[in-house]
């Protein structure tokens, strides 16, 4: 009699990096469109990537038909969408309609993109000052620990981080990154590539 002990699969829970894209219209056409301008960008980025729908940024959640029509739009453009995040009870149940997995832990965390306070304005300009050179267009500051599994994105833009990258978290930039504190993860700077 041969008995296999050994299991046919193993089964592990790791880090991935999947984006979380947060949903604030439900205009199809618009959110496909910058999907597919997202993907013609930087296509080793966003071709192909996982996304999880985060519907939580909406005062509604949207109907069944708008939602396929989100899902197959956004398959379209070059992405995979795999689940929805924010476990609502409407959520869970559009989720199990679509046929796709509902990440109720799942909720990336949308710090506003914090930028330094301007500095206080200066005292009345002398005659002998030079006029101030004009200020460049300001970059995204995140001040707090991007954590493992997290992808921070700053479009169009440099990136500053003051704290630490976990490992399995990802920072990304169009411009310059500069971080600050100790980088365990993956940091990608000039993601749209050159003109």
């Amino acid at each position: 009699m041969n008995v296999d002990f050994e299991q046919a699969g193993e089964l592990k829970i790791g880090q991935v990096g999947i984006a979380n894209l947060r949903v604030r219209t439900l205009d199809v056409p618009r959110l496909v469109q910058e999907m597919r301008e997202r993907v013609s960008r930087a296509p080793k980025l966003f071709g192909r990537a996982a996304v999880i729908l985060d519907f939580g940024g909406l005062s509604q959640v949207p109907d069944l038909a708008t939602a396929k029509a989100l899902l197959d739009g956004l398959r379209e453009a070059g992405v995979l969408p795999v689940a929805l995040a924010y476990g609502t009870s409407e959520i869970d149940l559009l989720s199990q309609q679509l046929g796709v997995p509902l990440l109720a832990k799942f909720r990336a965390q949308y710090e506003s993109a914090a930028v330094s306070p301007p500095p206080p304005p200066p005292p009345p300009a002398r005659a002998e000052q030079a006029p101030p050179a004009a200020r460049p267009a300001p970059g995204r500051m995140q001040r707090t620990a991007v954590r493992s599994g997290q992808q921070l994105y700053a479009e169009n833009c440099d990136l500053t981080v003051l704290s630490t990258v976990g490992a399995g978290a990802e920072v990304i930039a169009d411009g310059s990154i500069h971080i600050y504190g100790t980088l365990r993860g993956r940091a990608l700077a000039g993601a749209q590539g050159n003109p």
